[in-house]
């Protein structure tokens, strides 16, 4: 029987079985006229974009640009060998910029794009997603590097959290049998891992203005002249990208989408403390820009690896990144207008939650998911700052009329921790408040009275309590916590998770001495 006898009803079934297996559906349009329309709306979905590309965008896509939701924009750097990335001799430096050429092409890159761009249909909701790397990245130091797309929207299984991440079971060492190449740092090898660090982590784009030529634009003028891309709703730059893109860059790069509405930004931190404080002093200004002001959803994730401080000085490079107490401030008074809002790492719950003397209450009437991490909730820190941070949450989500979840946390190797707000959705539900970590602490009674004239204005019901453990030996990274504690996907893209999970499998771990945890799980009514 041949295909087009076939019931339509089995025809349909058919076609939705070659769709979510994945495979490469272009040469399937042609079967027929029904297969043609659902085939060439899957394909043209998402695309990949490369610079020597870009100039055919406008013609692969006239007749299907409609169906484009996704654009990701690869921008590959040039290759290099051992001598960039574990260099010898008297200067072991490596660059702390891209190269002209390396910098040349990005800008051509975004530059041609968005000429294409702009001319695409003003009220499309239509994502960008920008990588920037080298394939010689995972060639030498960093061979458990992948480089891909985002997952596609309509393959999550569950909205809830990275259940279905995969999740190594075991530590795997890297294979890499090239003695210049190994994470194992000794005092010989200090200073070609600190620079193969700083080989994948140069800064994008290199503004320092050249003093023989008086009329060359600077690098902001350079943004300026690019032109607005409407059809651009959404913006991903993802950790996989460790070229470090300056706040003032990226101010500008917002600005030329008039109707952003979403962004996700997985920045790496510094690994050095002052230059650290000088790119968050840069962040302070990105935070405060009308775009961030205009954004409906802001997810930003500061990416670290608890090994590569290892290449550096301890002088010089914190283990724990410090939170910024401005940028948490900043970011609370900026965050007045949206649905969702995330921040992990960089800013601390702390600061975030702090009500400043002499300045009336800050109110977030839009506000339905809140997620913050918090250096307050690790053992070892003070149990009364943390109760004071967590009252003060309390009194905030009492601004927050729409507030649907609130959660703090933190995570890294060995320590993993969850404080967890959810709001009752439907009569008959009682709110519930969760503590989740990997050491037994019981939440204070004034922590509790406090989410309970929370809840009390959502149900009738009161407040469900509820206590969870983890094994602190199941915590080899963050990416183990926040698999572990259960995270909404805002936190993170999900490649971005599985990237850091296949991270961790690949650097060797230090020895640690931990005290290992009662195990329990209570819940309880108040």
């Amino acid at each position: 029987m041949s295909l087009p006898s076939l019931p339509a009803e089995v025809r349909h079934m058919i076609l939705e079985a070659l769709v979510k297996d994945g495979r490469e559906l272009a040469s399937f349009a042609v079967v027929c006229r029904e297969w043609q329309a659902v085939i060439e709306r899957q394909t043209f979905k998402r695309i990949r974009v490369t610079p020597s590309r870009i100039a055919q965008l406008n013609d692969m896509t006239r007749r299907n640009r409609s169906h484009v939701r996704y654009l990701w924009l690869c921008a590959e750097l040039e290759r290099y060998g051992c001598d960039s990335c574990s260099p010898t001799g008297e200067n072991n430096d490596a660059p702390m910029f891209n190269s002209a050429a390396d910098d040349l092409l990005i800008k051509t890159a975004v530059q041609s794009l968005f000429s294409v761009l702009s001319t695409w249909d003003s009220s499309s909701s239509l994502t960008l997603d920008i990588s920037v790397y080298s394939t010689s990245d995972r060639e030498h130091w960093f061979n458990y590097l992948t480089f891909e797309p985002d997952d596609g929207e309509d393959d999550a299984p569950s909205k809830r959290g990275y259940s279905h991440v995969s999740r190594p079971n075991q530590t795997v060492p890297c294979e890499n049998g090239d003695e210049r190449h190994r994470w194992e740092i000794t005092n010989e090898s200090l200073f070609k891992a600190q620079a193969a660090v700083q080989t994948v982590f140069t800064r994008i784009l290199d503004e320092e203005p050249d003093d023989s030529d008086d009329e060359e634009m600077d690098g902001l003028d350079w943004w300026r002249e690019l032109p607005l891309v409407p059809a651009i709703t959404r913006l991903l730059l993802r950790q996989e990208t460790r070229r470090r893109w300056a706040p003032e860059d990226l101010a500008e790069l917002l600005a030329r989408f008039p109707r952003l509405c979403e962004l996700h930004f997985e920045p790496w931190r510094e690994w050095d403390d002052m230059l650290q404080t000088y790119r968050d002093e840069g962040y302070m200004t990105l935070l405060e820009s009308p775009s961030i002001r205009r954004l409906n959803r802001l997810s930003l994730f500061e990416n670290f690896n608890q090994h590569y401080p290892d290449a550096y000085w301890r002088l010089d490079c914190s283990l724990i990144r410090p939170p910024n107490p401005d940028l948490g401030r900043i970011l609370s008074e900026v965050g007045g207008n949206l649905e969702s809002l995330s921040a992990s790492f960089m800013v601390d719950a702390d600061d975030f939650f702090a009500l400043d003397e002499g300045h009336p209450r800050k109110r977030w009437p839009n506000l339905r998911r809140l997620i913050l991490t918090s250096q307050l909730l690790a053992p070892d820190e003070d149990e009364m700052r943390l109760t004071d941070m967590l009252r003060a949450a309390a009194r905030a989500a009492a601004h927050m009329p729409k507030l649907e979840t609130l959660q703090i946390w933190t995570g890294r190797k060995g320590l993993a921790a969850l404080f967890k707000y959810e709001a009752a959705t439907e009569q008959g539900q009682a709110s519930t408040i969760t503590w989740k970590g990997t050491w037994v602490s019981l939440l204070h009674d004034s922590v509790i009275q406090a989410w309970q004239s929370v809840a009390a204005e959502r149900s009738q019901l009161g407040l469900r309590v509820v206590y969870e453990s983890i094994g602190v030996d199941e915590v080899r990274s963050h990416g183990d916590a926040m698999l572990l504690l259960e995270l909404p996907e805002v936190v993170i893209r999900r490649v971005s998770l599985r990237q850091i999970l296949n991270e961790q499998m690949h650097l060797p771990l230090k020895v640690r001495s931990s005290h290992e945890p009662s195990w329990f799980l209570c819940t309880h009514h108040v």
